[in-house]
């Protein structure tokens, strides 16, 4: 299982997020492709490529369900891709594992 507090370097890259461009709307959550880069330790690559994500509820064994699609509980009006739901897109499509916990003194 791959655990979030052990790796030394995760690069999530959503770039083509048009919730991050400013041109969000009420339809904005339809998805994107977007480059990740999961790095592991010893300079090993865990991911590289592009994945197609949308704002969804993420389920960690630390962290339980939580939707991760960058509303943060009413803060952001509109839903759209994060790099947690990108991370977990390619988990369950590569097959690999990860675990994070959730703050919810960070999601205000």
């Amino acid at each position: 299982m791959l655990n979030l507090a052990l790796l030394p370097l995760v690069w999530l890259s959503i770039l083509a997020s048009p919730a991050l461009w400013g041109a969000a709307s009420q339809d904005s959550n339809v998805g994107a492709f977007v480059p990740l880069r999961i790095e592991g330790d010893r300079n090993t690559t865990i991911f590289e490529g592009r994945i197609f994500t949308t704002g969804h509820n993420v389920t960690t064994p630390s962290g339980g369900d939580h939707r991760c699609d960058g509303t943060n509980l009413g803060a952001h009006p509109f839903p759209g891709s994060t790099a947690t739901s990108a991370l977990a897109d390619a988990a369950k499509k590569e097959g690999f594992t990860f675990d994070g916990s959730v703050s919810l003194q960070l999601t205000h």
